[in-house]
């Protein structure tokens, strides 16, 4: 009978703490809600890191950290920003780096600034051990990806059980999908105590792009080009562009040349190219930009002659006389013997700031 009370005992007190670890964990939910906002609903992490992981799992963003082997020596277990990068293979390197920051040098809050002035950090430690991060970019960038270095040190004991067994590496990608990028919970690795290792330094590598939506756009005048078989308005005409030709039956391939005055190719900006295709009478032509370049509008001359004529008859190079206009891009026409061919469209892009 005592057994079985006891054995009553023992599951009723499991279920007791497992009701208490619920409830504490909801709640610590709450507050950090609470406090930071609402947790983000998807991971962060970068794809395919090499190295070995870690824990704890951050927070807001659900990365969990990285242990990796350094480039050169060891560094005392310390990491920097070059063997991060060469932890990921989709990152080449962080154009910005905040430095090895000794978290004993600063307050429990406190800035971390880049040399390179892309944005900075606001960080916050609590229990001398886990980070919290918010970053605020320069105008008109969005941060894309990121490396967070927690190293851990000795503990205030300053036994052995309490050294850090090293670094650990927090990798974020695609982070300008945030409009406020922040995460917390983050720490350094567990050391033999079983705790995670209270903060020695941190550092933080980063890169910009520019945000959907920012730059100034530009317009410019483009037509196509051929070294072999172009020929440039001027002198004939003070507009400049290209008139392309003579072309026989066969498949051709040309740049789309932007904001080339005077056909001066140093001046202008390839944006493209135009692919045709004449097979026996039928013409096939393509405008195809490159990614970040549009047009509304284009325009085709097909011709036996290098260019088309007014209402007048004199020759001209004026886009509204060209024989064909549309919105795609894309010709399917009928030609007949050589010919010569221009194509111009009125191409914009955002320039970055």
């Amino acid at each position: 009978m005592k057994k079985n009370l006891l054995k009553i005992s023992m599951i009723l007190a499991i279920f007791l703490v497992a009701g208490m670890w619920s409830c504490q964990k909801e709640q610590a939910e709450t507050s950090q809600k609470a406090e930071f906002g609402m947790l983000a609903e998807t991971s962060y992490e970068c794809e395919s890191i090499i190295g070995t992981k870690s824990a704890p799992q951050s927070t807001n963003l659900n990365v969990w950290p990285y242990q990796i082997n350094p480039l050169g020596n060891d560094q005392g277990g310390n990491r920097d920003c070059a063997d991060a990068a060469a932890a990921v293979p989709s990152i080449d390197s962080y154009e910005f780096s905040s430095g090895k920051k000794d978290y004993e040098d600063f307050d429990s809050e406190f800035t971390i600034f880049s040399a390179e002035g892309g944005g900075y950090f606001k960080v916050t430690v609590t229990e001398d051990t886990y980070v919290k991060w918010e970053f605020f970019p320069p105008d008109g960038y969005c941060l894309e990806n990121l490396a967070v270095i927690v190293k851990g040190g000795r503990g205030k004991t300053g036994s052995e059980e309490d050294d850090a067994t090293g670094a650990n590496v927090y990798f974020y990608c695609s982070l300008d999908e945030l409009n406020e990028p922040k995460d917390w919970g983050l720490a350094s690795p567990i050391n033999p105590s079983g705790k995670y290792a209270e903060l020695s330094n941190l550092s933080f590598c980063w890169n910009l792009v520019p945000c959907d939506g920012n730059g100034e756009e530009v317009c410019e005048t483009a037509f196509a080009y051929s070294e072999e078989f172009g020929t440039c308005f001027i002198p004939t005409f003070s507009n400049w562009g290209w008139t392309i030709g003579k072309l026989t039956n066969d498949e051709y391939e040309f740049e789309i040349w932007a904001a080339a005055g005077q056909c001066d190719l140093s001046k202008g900006v390839k944006v493209g190219v135009l692919k045709v295709d004449y097979d026996n009478g039928n013409l096939k032509v393509d405008f195809d930009l490159d990614e970040g370049y549009s047009a509304e509008v284009f325009h085709l001359y097909v011709g036996n002659d290098p260019f088309p004529k007014d209402n007048r008859g004199r020759p001209t190079v004026a886009p509204g006389q060209y024989t064909y206009q549309n919105t795609t891009g894309k010709f399917d026409v009928s030609a007949s013997g050589e010919i010569y061919i221009i194509a111009h469209a009125e191409v914009c892009w955002k320039v970055d700031f």
